[in-house]
């Protein structure tokens, strides 16, 4: 394994660590931090090679795939993937991708709600029906 995929893969682990395993807490984790380095790309804070170093690599996207994660996310780094490809294009072709990415990692934190609320909807319903503890 290069030092590459080694140093995604450390990240991933601690990614799935910190979301207790919980795949959608996961996805959202992932989503934030697909986030973080399109806003660092696009202010050129890192490079895209820095980009791909960090996160957006083939050893992550195989990682989401095998977690059979939101179709989305696939979506979000294939278009990550291909920003070298994109570079050559100019500027705006980069904002476009960029957009793309932000677009579905954005979706992703729309429709999904952190596990700690689907709990208390679960304890909401169950005290109005007169089934919760007395």
């Amino acid at each position: 394994m290069s030092r590459v995929a080694e140093k995604s893969s450390l990240l991933w682990n601690r990614n799935w660590a910190a979301s207790n395993g919980s795949k959608s807490l996961a996805e959202r984790r992932t989503a934030v931090m697909a986030l973080g380095i399109v806003q660092a790309l696009r202010h050129k804070r890192i490079t895209i090679d820095q980009g791909w170093d960090e996160f957006f690599n083939f050893e992550t996207y195989m990682h989401i795939r095998k977690q059979r994660f939101d179709r989305r996310l696939l979506d979000m780094f294939v278009c990550a993937m291909e920003l070298p490809n994109v570079e050559p294009l100019g500027d705006e072709a980069l904002a476009k991708s960029y957009d793309a990415i932000e677009h579905l990692a954005e979706a992703i934190l729309k429709d999904r709600r952190p596990q700690i609320q689907k709990v208390s909807r679960v304890r909401d319903l169950t005290k109005r029906r007169g089934l919760g503890r007395k």
